[in-house]
């Protein structure tokens, strides 16, 4: 059987609280894609997202900084 080698697992940004925090969806979401990521053979592991646009305060973080942070937390270590 020949082992697939996937390029990327890509989060695309889903909305962080004001303090950096992840939402439970937010959480759920990272997890998935750690386990993807330490399951198959995957290159590279991106996150992405600022923060939504139509809030008037912005959080202390961006989304993408707030993905990593959490992804390394549970598991993930960078190659």
């Amino acid at each position: 059987m020949t082992e697939h080698v996937y390029e990327a697992v890509l989060i695309l940004g889903g909305g962080i609280n004001l303090d950096g925090s992840l939402s439970d969806a937010a959480k759920q979401q990272v997890q998935k894609s750690v386990e993807a990521y330490n399951t198959f053979s995957v290159r590279v592991f991106i996150t992405s997202g600022l923060y939504g646009y139509k809030g008037v305060e912005k959080p202390i973080t961006s989304e993408a900084k707030a993905y990593a942070r959490y992804a390394e937390s549970i598991g993930y270590l960078q190659p």
